[in-house]
C-alpha cells in the first residue's frame, strides 16, 4: 500500500515560510514609503526653482542682468565682470 501525502506542511516549515512572506511585505511597504518620500521631495524642489525663479526676476528688475554671489551677496556685472559698488 502506497503511504499517504502529507496534506500540510510541518509547523515550523509555516513559520519560516510567513516569515520570509512578512519579510516581504515589509520592504515592499518600505519601497512604497520611500517612493512617496522620493515624490515629496521631487515636488519640493518643483516648487523651490519656481520661489528661485521669482526672487531672480526681482533682483534683475532692482539691480540689472548681473550674477549675484549666494556666498557673499556681492554683484558682478554680467558684462565686463566687474563688480558694482
Amino acid at each position: 500500500m502506497a503511504k499517504a501525502k502529507p496534506t500540510k506542511v510541518t509547523k515550523d516549515e509555516l513559520i519560516e515560510l510567513q516569515g520570509v512572506v512578512k519579510m516581504i511585505n515589509n520592504a515592499q511597504l518600505e519601497i512604497g514609503n520611500l517612493e512617496m518620500q522620493k515624490t515629496s521631495a521631487i515636488s519640493a524642489v518643483f516648487e523651490f526653482r519656481e520661489t528661485l525663479v521669482a526672487n531672480q526676476k526681482k533682483l534683475k528688475e532692482k539691480y540689472g542682468d548681473v550674477h549675484v554671489n549666494i556666498t557673499d551677496g556681492s554683484i558682478k556685472d554680467k558684462e565686463n565682470g566687474k563688480v558694482n559698488t
